[in-house]
């Protein structure tokens, strides 16, 4: 996959995009760690999805709201803007609000299934991630997000 820049208003490169094609899911992973973003891409293989790649809250957002993803993996321990934060932006704003966001998380699970719901993430998965668990999730969400199609 060839590889486009994503540049903010100041010409600084936010974010490195695998190329989006038509008619494949589109799953935005946000996340700091590239261990991470890695074995999320691994896991869910790229036959059948493209992915977009944030590293900070902020790119989360642009590339949210740019390529209108289908799913969006998003980590909660992020530097400057944590994870509750870009999940409440984006379900604030309208172009975004209806992509499901599903929380990454290694914290404890029941506290951050009750913390998921108050900030709008649509569920929640903890680390180490279970390749199945992701799946299904990511099954369970997509086409319910930015194309507004059944799924």
């Amino acid at each position: 996959m060839s590889g486009n820049e994503i540049v903010d208003e100041g010409g600084e490169q936010m974010a490195k995009v695998a190329s989006v094609r038509e008619g494949r899911w589109r799953v935005l992973i946000v996340d700091d760690a590239e261990t991470s973003i890695i074995a999320q891409k691994m896991m869910l293989g790229s036959r059948e999805y493209d992915f977009i790649v944030a590293r900070t809250g902020r790119e989360a957002i642009a590339l949210a709201e740019q390529f209108r993803p289908d799913v969006i993996l998003l980590d909660v321990m992020m530097p400057n803007v944590s994870g509750f934060r870009v999940c409440e932006r984006l379900k604030q704003t309208a172009e975004t609000c209806h992509i499901p966001v599903i929380m990454v998380t290694a914290a404890n699970e029941l506290v951050h299934a009750k913390t998921a719901q108050l900030y709008g993430f649509e569920d929640f998965l903890t680390k180490p991630i279970d390749r199945e668990e992701l799946r299904g999730k990511i099954q369970k969400y997509i086409g319910v997000g930015a194309r507004g199609e059944a799924g």
